[in-house]
């Protein structure tokens, strides 16, 4: 024989649950606390110069010479991504045309001519790096550094965006 006990109250709120999740607004309530997840997640890759699947960005020569963070010289591209939550999921992008240079990796080749004039960064005093002298070049090359992940969210992501829709889970349907 099986036996449950509980209040009229507390069953009313268990058989309650399947509509509630079937409701849009309490899925874009999940979506939006995911989509939180997720840019927190991205807000700690920036900050500890990782990648979604925990690897390290390689640092740029700015970064090396300022004792800064890759990129993140101006914020400007941290600050571009944008987001917006519907029932089913969410979407992020921005459109810093630099940004898939970073993320996918990039080599950069003269459009016109042989050459690149690139500025070689040093530091004279005290301040940030500034170009030193230019230098003649055929080709630049950038590493992949991954702010965002691809297929696999990697545990960063996958975790944070676990937590806060776990924590909405809680917050709703007690």
């Amino acid at each position: 024989m099986i036996a449950i006990s509980g209040t009229w109250s507390e069953l009313r709120r268990v058989v309650g649950i399947p509509a509630r999740i079937r409701d849009q607004g309490w899925k874009l309530g999940l979506v939006q606390a995911a989509m939180e997840g997720a840019q927190s997640a991205l807000a700690e890759g920036f900050a500890t110069e990782t990648d979604p699947y925990g690897r390290r960005w390689e640092p740029s020569w700015r970064a090396q010479l300022e004792s800064g963070q890759t990129l993140s010289d101006t914020g400007r591209l941290r600050r571009s991504f944008r987001w917006r939550a519907q029932p089913n999921g969410f979407w992020l992008g921005t459109d810093v045309m630099y940004a898939a240079a970073h993320q996918y990796g990039a080599v950069i080749r003269p459009k016109h001519g042989e050459y690149l004039m690139v500025p070689v960064l040093g530091r004279r005093g005290r301040g940030r790096a500034r170009p030193v002298e230019w230098r003649r070049v055929r080709e630049v090359v950038l590493p992949v550094r991954q702010m965002v992940p691809e297929h696999d969210l990697g545990p960063r992501w996958a975790g944070a965006i676990q937590r806060s829709a776990n924590s909405y889970i809680r917050r709703t349907l007690r």
